[in-house]
């Protein structure tokens, strides 16, 4: 009886608190299974009636753990709600009212299971529209909400609408593992420095590829900082704020089907033995899945180890291409099919080293280079102001066959001010065309690009060696990354770079295959592909 009388108590004393705040920044602090955290509720909430509201939850980085509460108004969305911000925003015409909670790690790097009790315990104590849930974090906050969306189980993948993350380092079960998130509906908003590169660009590119519009990527001059330029509710970049954008996105209903995911297609420059499958499956309803792979197109050759297993190896390869297929059969007999292709030993129609952009007065010049060109036409130049929906400005023809190094420009005078992106669609004589990697460039009018700019005029590849020719065109310090296409870096280091030509030779530990170097400095980025020979 007496455990009863202090529960109501309680419960009636929080509704005294939560009443009497201030209806302009209703946040008060709790603690949420066990962490600190702080609670903003709409001014019109109330725990009576039955509508539901939709959730922001918000984690900090290192710098914001422990016991402190107070650490969790330095950084975030409750940093404005105390400054006064009531959280209230116009979307679609409608005034939308999210519940924001700031949580705060007891230690640092939490996981997926740790976290997953605090969203239970906000489900059940607040009304939240479950297909509304948006999850934020910056640096090692960020990266636990990827860890958490990228586990392989769907009651987690399937459980957050979208994802804004700000400097976060790569989630722990790579790059690649990203897709199913987006694939399932989500949606994510990623933001990381020039100086400060976290590979988010490549899981913007991952999830784009794996749904079409999944992905928003922003690049912002600076490093590991400046995040609440991005909370502040009065940020916007192309008059939306992250707050708007979140409060647009709804989780679609689970599908009750089982998933197939049978990997990445994949490209080699010299003809494997072996290759490895890589596929991902699960049944949402819990139900036995069985597993099998079948080789569905290419050359006679080509066996498959173990065809019952997601992972797996295929031997005795030759020159050609070869079509896999995943089948997942869950035990009341729905049956559901994806394929990986894997082009080996084949030659890319064109191969593109340098692609960058440049400020000139009344626009923007894009350049690029190719190494060598078999049976290529045409590049179509594609634009975009979102870094998603592209639209073609124009083409440029190409060298047709070469095996000399050629050089190739554009200039956009209709480039917008503020962030221009731009791809090649590199289009073959048989029609054939494949997408180049994206360039960003923020125009000003009336700027031109200052002469800090650099640029590779050679590199290689080859037994796990890595050698170039970087010209600079005066003394700069940048840093220069190679990854492989699943976002393991392979080498980072800082390079000073004097005026003129720079030789830079490194040892990296890799398979054969291809790979990303970018460089990046206060002045100057460069992204570009290459082939380990």
């Amino acid at each position: 009886m007496k455990n009863h009388f202090l529960q109501r108590f309680a419960y009636a004393l929080t509704l005294v608190l939560i009443m009497n705040v201030s209806v302009k920044a209703q946040q008060f602090q709790t603690v949420i299974d066990g962490w600190n955290a702080y609670v903003h509720l709409p001014g019109e909430y109330n725990p009576n009636d039955q509508k539901k509201y939709p959730l922001i939850v918000f984690l900090p980085g290192i710098g914001e753990t422990g016991t402190t509460a107070s650490k969790l108004l330095v950084n975030g969305p409750s940093k404005f709600i105390a400054e006064g911000h009531n959280m209230e925003f116009m979307v679609n015409g409608v005034l939308e009212k999210p519940i924001v909670i700031s949580i705060q790690p007891s230690q640092n790097w939490t996981s997926p299971w740790q976290l997953n009790p605090k969203i239970d315990s906000i489900l059940r104590r607040w009304k939240v529209d479950t297909e509304r849930i948006n999850l934020t974090g910056l640096s090692m906050g960020g990266q636990a909400w990827m860890n958490y969306v990228s586990t392989g189980y769907s009651s987690l993948t399937n459980r957050a609408a979208s994802l804004v993350i700000m400097s976060a380092p790569q989630p722990d079960n790579g790059l690649n593992s990203m897709a199913p998130f987006s694939t399932n509906g989500g949606r994510f908003w990623g933001f990381e420095g020039t100086t400060d590169y976290r590979q988010i660009d490549m899981i913007h590119n991952i999830m784009n590829n794996a749904r079409a519009g999944a992905s928003r990527y922003t690049e912002y001059v600076g490093g590991h900082c400046c995040w609440n330029t991005r909370y502040n509710p009065d940020y916007n970049e192309n008059g939306e704020s992250i707050y708007t954008w979140m409060l647009k996105q709804r989780r679609p209903g689970t599908v009750g089907t089982p998933f197939a995911d049978a990997g990445q297609d994949t490209i080699t420059a010299v003809v494997l033995p072996s290759i490895g499958l890589r596929g991902q499956a699960e049944d949402p309803n819990g139900f036995p899945i069985d597993i099998q792979w079948t080789k569905i197109g290419g050359p006679v050759n080509g066996q498959i180890t173990n065809s019952g297993s997601l992972e797996t190896t295929v031997s005795s390869l030759e020159l050609g291409t070869y079509q896999f297929e995943l089948r997942v059969t869950n035990s009341i007999g729905v049956i559901v099919t994806d394929t990986v292709t894997v082009v080996n030993g084949m030659l890319l129609p064109v191969k593109l080293t340098d692609f960058s952009g440049y400020l000139k007065p009344g626009g923007i010049e894009v350049r690029w280079t190719t190494e060598a060109e078999i049976n290529s036409e045409l590049f179509n130049v594609q634009r975009s102001y979102d870094g998603v929906n592209f639209t073609q400005i124009g083409e440029v023809a190409a060298a047709g066959n070469s095996t000399v190094v050629t050089h190739y420009n554009f200039f956009d005078a209709q480039a917008r001010e503020g962030d221009n992106f731009y791809r090649l669609e590199m289009v073959d004589n048989d029609g054939s065309s494949r997408l180049s990697f994206v360039i960003h460039v923020r125009y000003q009018p009336n700027v031109t690009t200052p002469s800090t700019t650099v640029k590779f005029v050679s590199r290689s590849l080859r037994s796990n060696r890595f050698d170039a020719v970087i010209n600079s065109t005066v003394d700069q310090t940048v840093r220069m990354f190679i990854v492989d296409v699943n976002g393991r870096i392979f080498l980072q280091r800082d390079l000073q770079l004097r005026a003129g030509d720079n030789r830079v030779n490194s040892q990296i530990n890799g398979t054969r295959g291809m790979y990303y170097i970018k460089l990046a400095g206060r002045n100057a980025s460069i992204s570009t592909g290459i082939i380990h020979e």
